[in-house]
């Protein structure tokens, strides 16, 4: 597994390009375990860059693990999709987030 890899190149990646916002969306089983992944290590990658707007989406029907998952992110980076019926929704979700976090 390669998820702590390919979050950090994303984030280095679009820290390069010039633009009004940077997004980076990573989406996730939140099966983190099996991969011997730690929450803390994804979250330190997750926030290294104030200019990148970086956030995980965990798609699980196991919502206790994503919720642990989750709980270890630092406040609006991690999201929880448990239906992909919401997964519009989840997405509208996390652009409030981080506009409402923009504005103060």
């Amino acid at each position: 597994d390669h998820t702590l890899e390919a979050t950090d190149m994303a984030i280095r990646n679009i820290s390069k390009r010039s633009a009004d916002e940077r997004f980076v969306f990573v989406v996730s089983d939140a099966d983190l375990a099996r991969y011997n992944i730690s929450a803390e290590s994804w979250d330190r990658i997750l926030v290294q860059n104030p200019e990148v707007s970086a956030h995980v989406l965990l798609i699980s029907s196991n919502t206790d693990e994503a919720e642990q998952i989750k709980s270890k992110l630092s406040p609006g980076h991690g999201f929880i999709c448990s239906n992909n019926d919401l997964l519009a929704a989840t997405f509208k979700q996390i652009f409030q987030t981080t506009m409402l976090r923009n504005r103060t």
